[in-house]
């Protein structure tokens, strides 16, 4: 087993039974995978809850607060050195985590922001901040 990234991603999630798995798929795939995964659930009436506990992560649940009290939430149980946030709905590249803390240590910086694309189906359409 690789070594583990000192990182916990904490994935807010209102019904997002629909994209839940490939979420958590690409952080099971990292080339340096996550310490810990913390998906809140944010008052799903969907198989939100199901998925989550299919792939091992650390559940919480809430009544629907929206995104940012989810993220809070998770934040409160994050146990690693390093936090990220994935929305259920997306999904890392390969090697994102190794690539965030290999900056983060050479830097010698507490915090990294990165960018985020448009998918439409299997096609890439475009950096979501490109006006930014």
């Amino acid at each position: 087993m690789s070594a583990r990234a000192p990182v916990t991603v904490v994935v807010p999630a209102f019904n997002a039974a629909e994209f839940l798995a490939i979420t958590l798929q690409s952080l099971q795939q990292q080339t340096t995978p996550p310490e810990q995964i913390v998906v809140v659930d944010d008052g799903s009436t969907d198989q939100t809850v199901a998925i989550a506990e299919q792939f091992g992560a650390t559940r919480l649940r809430q009544d629907h607060a929206g995104p940012g009290a989810a993220r809070n939430r998770g934040l409160k149980a994050a146990t690693s050195e390093y936090v990220a946030f994935l929305d259920a709905d997306d999904w890392y590249g390969p090697d994102k985590l190794e690539r965030s803390v290999e900056h983060l240590q050479q830097l010698d910086a507490a915090c990294l922001a990165t960018d985020a694309w448009v998918v439409r189906g299997q096609r890439v359409e475009r950096r979501k901040n490109d006006r930014r």
